[in-house]
C-alpha cells in the first residue's frame, strides 16, 4: 500500500511540474544602431522618447524577459502563440526606461532563411525582442523552445522605433544582447494547485486505509 501512495503523489507532482510555468530571463544590451527615417540619417545621440534625454551608440541596458510557456497556438496564422508576457529594460546611468506586454510569441523555422523566436509589444511605441539565429540550426519546429540562450540565438536583441519629441521624426534604435540569464521558472498558481490536491488525495487515502487495519 506504501508503494502505491508514494506512486499516486509522485504521479499527481509529475503532472503538476508538467504544466504551464513563468519562464524569465535577465538580460544586458548594447546600443548597436541609431537611425532618422524621416531624413535618412545615422544621428549619435538621438533623442529618445523621453524629452531631453538622449541615447547613444554603445549605452548599456540591463532588462528582464517574462513569459507564460502555456502558449496556445493561433488559429489564423502559423508559428504565432498566444502567450502574455513583459518585456522592461533601463539604460545605465540615465533615468530612461521602458516596459512594455506581449500578447503573443512569433516562431520562424527557417523560412526566411533564419530561426528567431520574437516577442512584441501590443501597444505604445513599437517594439520587439527577438532571439535569432542567422544560421537557421536553433529550431527543429514551429514551437517555443524549451531554453532560450544566446547560445543558440547568437544574434539576438532589442528592437524599437518611435516619434522623436522635438522634431516629430521617425527614428529607430536597435540593442544587441550581451547577456541572458535563466530565472528559475514559477509554476502557476493553477499548477501547484494540482500538486497540492494530489498530495491531499493521497493523504486521504492513506488514513482511511489506516482507520480500516
Amino acid at each position: 500500500m506504501k508503494n502505491k501512495l508514494v506512486a499516486l503523489t509522485l504521479g499527481f507532482a509529475a503532472f503538476g511540474t508538467a504544466q504551464a510555468a513563468v519562464q524569465t530571463y535577465d538580460f544586458t544590451a548594447s546600443v548597436t544602431w541609431l537611425g532618422d527615417a524621416t531624413t535618412y540619417t545615422y544621428p549619435n545621440p538621438l533623442e529618445s522618447w523621453s524629452p531631453g534625454i538622449s541615447i547613444r551608440l554603445e549605452d548599456k541596458l540591463t532588462g528582464r524577459l517574462s513569459f507564460d510557456d502555456a502558449a496556445k497556438a493561433s488559429e489564423w496564422s502559423t508559428g504565432w502563440f498566444m502567450s502574455p508576457g513583459s518585456v522592461q529594460f533601463s539604460f545605465t546611468g540615465k533615468d530612461l526606461q521602458y516596459a512594455f506586454t506581449t500578447n503573443g510569441i512569433s516562431v520562424e523555422n527557417g523560412i526566411w532563411g533564419y530561426d528567431a523566436v520574437s516577442f512584441f509589444a501590443n501597444s505604445g511605441n513599437n517594439a520587439s525582442l527577438t532571439f535569432m539565429d542567422q544560421s537557421a540550426t536553433a529550431l527543429e519546429s514551429l514551437t517555443i523552445p524549451s531554453v532560450l540562450s544566446l547560445a543558440a540565438f547568437p544574434q539576438s536583441g532589442i528592437h524599437m522605433s518611435w516619434t522623436n519629441p522635438s522634431n516629430r521624426h521617425y527614428v529607430m534604435m536597435s540593442a544587441r544582447l550581451d547577456s541572458l540569464v535563466a530565472q528559475a521558472a514559477v509554476p502557476e498558481p493553477g499548477s501547484m494547485g494540482i500538486v497540492l490536491a494530489g498530495l491531499v488525495m493521497a493523504g486521504a487515502i492513506g488514513a482511511r486505509r489506516s482507520r480500516q487495519t
